[in-house]
């Protein structure tokens, strides 16, 4: 793909040089035809028209380098995308996370020591049953619609990182928040979680609930996956304690 585009790229500019060339070269013999007689003027047109020949191949080759760029955007946004929530994947989150996890750490050593960073894991409680009593079809419908229902919440904002971390494990990273204020939205989230009401039959509903670890990025932390770590260790606690709750790790 990127050699495609390279190609393309190197034609464009080509067909400019040429272009450019072959304009100068068209005005040249025009004005000359003017001083010397009508013969040159039809060896200028034969230029003019090789001139707007040149002009189509560079319509036809930016429709081409366009065209492509288009395609390549839509595959790189496939590559980081989960298919069945339509979050990202972990590759995505984790392309995600780095730069968020620098930018949290240069927070941590600011003035502003109030506002913070955090990484949250969030585990969908019901779902090894629905898929072991209802089947996999079930689990799959769960996990879109969860998705969704993460894509479209009140609670997260639009520079929170949602992905899809690992089977039924979702990752947020949010950014800029007070403590108080992120825990107080993630509870808020589970709450929301906890209203949903998931159709596996046409008699049968089940209430959803979410487990969430949570862990603050702090100046100390070395890599982002210590961050994550620290998320899960929280994450087990809450699945240990019953589930549908959340246990904080600060930094």
């Amino acid at each position: 793909m990127n050699a495609e585009h390279d190609r393309l790229t190197d034609r464009i500019h080509e067909l400019e040089q040429r272009l450019e060339a072959q304009q100068r070269e068209s005005s040249y013999y025009r004005g000359l035809a003017k001083a010397t007689g009508d013969e040159r003027l039809r060896e200028a047109e034969g230029y003019s028209r090789l001139v707007s020949h040149l002009k189509e191949k560079i319509w036809m080759a930016e429709t081409q380098h366009a065209a492509l760029l288009k395609l390549h955007g839509e595959i790189e946004r496939a590559s980081i995308t989960d298919d069945l929530t339509q979050v990202l994947n972990r590759r995505g989150a984790m392309e995600r996370f780095q730069p968020f996890f620098t930018n949290c750490q240069r927070r941590a050593t600011s003035t502003d020591p109030a506002r913070g960073c955090f990484c949250v894991l969030l585990d969908i409680d019901a779902l090894s049953h629905i898929n072991d009593t209802y089947g996999y079809g079930a689990g799959d419908e769960l996990l879109r619609r969860f998705g969704t229902l993460l894509r479209r919440s009140e609670r997260l904002i639009e520079e929170d990182i949602i992905g899809r971390f690992a089977g039924k494990v979702f990752i947020l990273g949010l950014p800029d928040r007070e403590e108080a204020a992120a825990l107080s939205a993630l509870k808020s989230l589970l709450e929301q979680i906890g209203r949903f009401r998931f159709r596996v039959t046409l008699d049968t509903k089940v209430q959803i609930t979410a487990s969430a670890g949570v862990s603050a990025i702090g100046h100390q932390d070395n890599s982002v996956f210590e961050v994550i770590e620290r998320a899960d260790q929280a994450l087990r606690q809450a699945r240990d304690q019953g589930g549908d709750r959340l246990v904080y790790h600060a930094a």
